[in-house]
């Protein structure tokens, strides 16, 4: 569509289209006026006064658009208005909608370092190319897809936009593109940057390692840099703006990097700024220094940060936070040293930790040689096990497998990832040994073992085994295991990395796995064993083991990508496998677009008691092909699907046919119902076929000695300050006599045909000769579990939706009672058993002297009460503690002359 509008002399070509893809419908107004400057001005031409004022706000080019977007998955519309103005020196560009708002300016042309007086000879080709300055207003907590795909078309090709992905995030952001020689950086703030070139040719590491001199073949080694920047940080803090650059520069063996070094702006000088005086005002920082000399025969590099961060506290008072790290490394030949330290200091208490590295070989045998050993403690520090994806670059594994920092690495980035992986915990503490060792010279393993203990005791072993030959092979293995000891958590996770590959490398091998075990808390009972993942349904619990990619293979090679994926998974309700695999290929060039699929996908799932499985196969057929341009083509496209659904019992499923738009869908088998078919006996041959096992009590502490020979009744001595006495049952209590439980509120089922709710009431008694005694004497905790809704439920059934569900486990069931003496203090009566015919003597303890009074033997004599119960020799007497040195036996509570008791 083509609009004219004639203003006087003035006239606006509007062009208006309608744009259809797979997934969103377009239609759009808009204008461009590519000599707006002198169109615009000629309507002033009557007023010259007027003209010449508004002259500098008049752009050189203007660009105007109405938008109009729908989402046909979802109905979500979108409606905006652009504005964009280019002026000679920078473009403003205004967009407008009811879901976000964004002000945009950019600048024209590029700032070159070649004019710097003194080193602007040194830095010919070297400058910032691009720079853009972003206020982004987000409406909603997330961009919806018709949003992130208007955003996206108006950014193309610029920074904003990386493997598809929008970079622009909510309130204030800065792009820059930077060019150094030949090499070309992007930095996106606030994104996470890299810092990386994006020039094909890596920079050299630190080591000095050089290739082979150019010759035929081979490509020619480039030079570093001399000036690289990793990043560019502007920030608004304590009422004024604060803009930090982290910048490298390279002069032969030598390399220098300021870290954090900025300018202070206070808010209050830009009122009524007076020069010099406000400028006087402006404040300069630099949070970090490194310095580091390498040359093929030796390398030596040294780093010092220091930050200082102001936290508000809940109270609205603000705390300070001063964090020093430091790092030294050193190598000759074989040899390398690291070292590298943080203190961190709080209102409240400080914090240190301290790691050394030592890269000697250490010959063994050939199957263990070791390369490198590494120790290190943290006081007032904590350990968190990072998430498998990040333990190749956990700041340790790097150290030690490098023998040091590499030339890409950022020292920030090391010393901010060490303080959130090992961070400032009062009452914590950690002891941190490292190896790194090679099998056969083929397989090199780094390894770290931390142990954290203080508020809370755990175990964590984490690192990365590697194995490569150029060109053949490369793979990388990252492994994790962690058990904490106070929340009784196992978990042991292992993942490949996305550097390995096979035979070449766009064969990309994938894969991971995961065990854990769950011994205590609401989750007690659980654990799951996993090789690839989870079935597409099953709806993991949060506390499981996340994100563990498919075990198999991935090649591509352009235009053609195959690919084969596989994954086994085991629960306590559950087992789980299943296969895809597929071949892909797309081509795209002058007139003619092609995109043909192949696929296939089977996934299975069984669960036991009620016995139930479901089976899912499914294959597909895709081709698209176009042929011309735009409303100028000819296209054609082809989507045919086949899925294959059983489950049972009873045997049941069916058969579905998709192809150029009909559907063929049939049945077959019997309707699955949620009802399980499990009947009482088979319940109880299947639960609770073990009558001897179904109620267990056991002294789990506090035995002294056992009594009792052949068949008859055994005595049991016991400690009553450790006595122990746990009662467990196979089936769920839902009472306990003479106890206050509540547990009558909760309703169990057993999973079986028209079962009733479970009423299983635990009778205890407590009899001295021949009297019943009440529980006054004891305290008692209740064994609360967690059990498979498989068996037990909170209804008389489970459906194939629960088997697969979160809520696979009924949790906080009660499976039996701990029992245990009351610790309540009663007065103690003064009992002569005493062995001292005379005993005056002194006792001291932390807070004052006592007196032993003088009592008469006659509480062990050869007939006494002991003798008499047969249950000790007068040789098996403990007088050990007659002097009342055991904490147990000490009954004195305050000041005075006591008895022996």
């Amino acid at each position: 569509m083509e609009l004219k509008v004639g203003i006087k002399d003035f006239e606006l070509d509007l062009t208006g289209a309608f744009e259809n893809n797979e997934q969103f419908s377009e239609m759009h107004l808009k204008n461009r006026l590519s000599d707006a400057k002198n169109r615009l001005s000629s309507i002033f031409n009557e007023h010259k006064d007027f003209a010449e004022a508004i002259d500098p706000l008049i752009p050189e080019e203007a660009d105007f658009g109405v938008y109009k977007l729908k989402d046909k998955k979802s109905a979500d519309y979108l409606s905006a208005t652009r504005l964009e103005l280019a002026y000679p020196y920078f473009n403003l560009m205004i967009l407008l909608s009811g879901k976000f708002n964004l002000l945009s300016l950019s600048l024209n042309g590029t700032i070159g370092f070649s004019g710097f007086p003194l080193v602007g000879e040194y830095l010919k080709g070297y400058g910032i190319s691009g720079l853009d300055l972003i206020y982004f207003s987000q409406k909603e907590k997330s961009l919806s897809e018709a949003a992130a795909f208007f955003l996206k078309r108006q950014f193309k090709d610029t920074v904003w936009i990386k493997d598809e992905d929008l970079k622009i995030k909510n309130h204030f952001n800065i792009g820059v593109e930077y060019h150094s020689g030949a090499l070309k950086q992007t930095l996106v703030y606030p994104a996470k940057n890299t810092g990386k070139a994006t020039s094909a040719d890596a920079l050299p590491d630190k080591n000095g390692e050089q290739e082979e001199q150019s010759g035929p073949g081979k490509e020619e080694t480039k030079k570093k840099p001399p000036v690289r920047i990793t990043e560019i940080t502007p920030e608004i803090v304590n009422k004024s703006i604060q803009i930090l650059l982290s910048a490298e520069l390279n002069i032969g063996p030598f390399a220098f990097q300021v870290m954090g070094l900025g300018i202070i702006i206070p808010f209050h000088i830009l009122n009524g700024f007076r020069f010099p005086d406000s400028l006087a005002k402006v404040q300069f920082a630099v949070k970090g220094l490194s310095l580091a000399y390498n040359t093929p025969t030796l390398s030596v590099s040294g780093a010092f940060m220091r930050e200082i961060v102001e936290v508000k506290k809940a109270d609205g008072k603000t705390e300070k936070t001063e964090t020093y790290n430091g790092l030294v490394t050193f190598k000759m030949g074989k040899i390398e040293i690291v070292a590298i330290g943080s203190y961190i200091k709080t209102p409240a208490y400080s914090s240190l930790f301290a790691f050394g590295y030592l890269g000697v070989p250490i010959p063994v045998d050939p199957s263990f040689n070791i390369l490198g050993l590494a120790l290190g403690f943290g006081l007032n520090r904590n350990f968190v096990m990072p998430d498998i994806s990040e333990v190749a670059e956990f700041p340790l594994v790097k150290i030690i497998k490098n023998g040091g920092l590499k030339e890409e690495d950022s020292v920030q980035k090391i010393f901010a990832d060490l303080n959130r992986y090992i961070p400032a915990e009062e009452n914590s503490y950690v002891i941190v040994a490292g190896i790194k060792f090679d099998t056969y010279k083929i397989i090199v393993t780094t390894g770290i073992l931390a142990v954290a203990f203080g508020n809370k005791t755990s175990v964590n072993i984490l690192g990365l085994s590697a194995m490569s030959l150029k060109g053949i092979y490369n793979i990388e293995f990252a492994f994790s295991l962690r058990a904490d000891l106070e929340d009784g958590i196992f978990i042991a996770r292992g993942q490949l990395t996305d550097k390995s590959y096979v035979l070449l490398p766009e064969l990309k091998l994938t894969g991971g796995f995961a065990f854990g075990i769950w011994l205590k808390g609401e989750e007690a009972g659980d654990f799951v064993l996993s090789v690839g993942g989870y079935h597409p349904k099953f709806k993991a619990p949060s506390y499981y083991p996340d994100d563990i990619p498919r075990l198999g293979f991935n090649l591509n090679l352009g235009p053609v990508n195959i690919y084969g994926k596989i994954y086994y998974a085991l629960t306590p309700g559950c087992i789980m496998a299943g296969i895809e695999a597929g071949i892909i290929f797309t081509y795209e060039g002058g007139l003619l677009y092609a995109n043909i699929a192949i696929q296939f996908q089977a996934d299975f799932i069984i669960s036991w008691n009620p016995f139930f499985y479901e089976a899912e196969i499914a294959c597909r057929l895709f081709i698209e092909l176009r042929v011309g341009i735009g409303w100028f083509s000819i296209s054609f496209r082809q989507n045919i699907i086949a899925r294959l659904w059983v489950a049972g019992p009873d045997f049941g499923g069916k058969a579905l046919i998709k192809i150029a738009g009909y559907e063929l869908e049939t049945y077959f088998g019997e309707k699955q119902k949620d009802k399980p078919k499990l009947l009482l006996p088979d319940f109880i041959k299947a639960y609770l076929n073990d009558t001897d096992k179904m109620l267990t009590c056991s002294i789990s502490k506090g035995i002294i000695k056992k009594t009792g020979t052949g068949s008859g009744p055994g005595k049991t001595i016991v400690n009553p300050k450790d006595f122990v006495l746990d009662l467990y049952s196979q089936i769920p209590v839902t009472g306990i006599t003479g106890i206050s439980t509540g547990l009558a509120d909760k309703k169990i089922y057993p999973v079986y045909s028209d079962s009733s709710p479970l009423k299983n009431i635990l009778h205890i008694e407590v009899i001295l000769g021949k009297t019943k005694i009440d529980f006054s004497s004891f305290s008692h905790e209740l064994n609360l579990q967690s059990v498979a809704r498989s068996i037990w439920n909170d209804k008389n059934s489970i459906s194939d939706h629960e088997a697969l569900s979160r809520e696979n486990l009924l949790k906080e069931v009660c499976k039996g009672i701990r029992l245990e003496f009351s610790k309540t203090v009663v007065p103690v009566q003064s009992v002569p058993v005493s062995l001292y015919d005379t005993a005056v003597k002194n006792y001291e303890d932390a807070f004052d002297h006592y007196a032993v009074e003088k009592v008469n033997n006659g509480g062990f004599r050869p007939e006494g009460f002991l003798d008499e119960l047969n249950l000790m020799e007068k040789d098996e007497f403990d007088v050990s503690d007659l002097e009342n040195t055991i904490e147990t036996y000490r009954y004195k509570t305050a000041p005075g002359t006591y008895r022996i008791v």
